[in-house]
């Protein structure tokens, strides 16, 4: 019994992990304190690649979602369906460091506490375009983003976002994975 309590050990800190680091990074931004925010993603983050065996396959899809993240979310500032409460100070008008940050730990997540779905892509666009619309609602309650289009506006544009980048994530994690094995 101890031994399967173990096994998911892991996937529990990584799971808690994110939930944690995010509620940190939405509460530090709303709070005008977005570095600290990105300095406690790096720490999950950092943490994350220190535990895990296939580090150099799991930085590069961390990077890569990181980078996704980066050009979705200038997408939205750009088209104006959101607007974040600290913006990205050093390049304005783009997706804010500490929102990044968040991308880098979800991209942790992936292979380890949502690793589940994986092969259910249609579930995993499913929960994504929800988790997704459920995050920014709760970011907004908090104080780290507004919605420029209405409420259910920008809040329906984050989960089609969400539901087309969840599989795409896991399509493109499997790909990576396969491409790395081989070298």
């Amino acid at each position: 019994m101890a031994k399967v309590k173990r096994r998911y050990l892991p996937i529990i800190i990584n799971g808690l992990l994110f939930y944690i680091g995010w509620l940190f990074c939405v509460a530090s931004a709303a709070g005008g304190l977005p570095y600290l925010g990105l300095l406690g993603a790096m720490g999950v983050v950092a943490y994350h690649l220190a535990v895990i065996k296939e580090k150099k396959i799991e930085f590069f899809f961390i990077a890569s979602v990181t980078v996704t993240g980066f050009f979705v979310e200038t997408g939205m500032i750009k088209f104006r369906v959101l607007e974040f409460t600290s913006p990205n100070t050093l390049i304005p008008g783009y997706a804010p460091f500490w929102l990044l940050g968040i991308y880098a730990m979800f991209a942790t997540t992936v292979n380890h506490s949502l690793r589940w779905l994986q092969p259910y892509l249609f579930l995993a666009a499913f929960l994504g375009g929800l988790g997704g619309m459920v995050s920014y609602a709760a970011g907004e309650r908090i104080g780290a983003v507004t919605f420029l289009v209405g409420k259910g506006g920008s809040v329906m544009v984050v989960g089609i976002a969400w539901f087309i980048l969840m599989p795409l994530f896991y399509l493109y994690n499997k790909e990576l994975t396969t491409i790395f094995k081989k070298t």
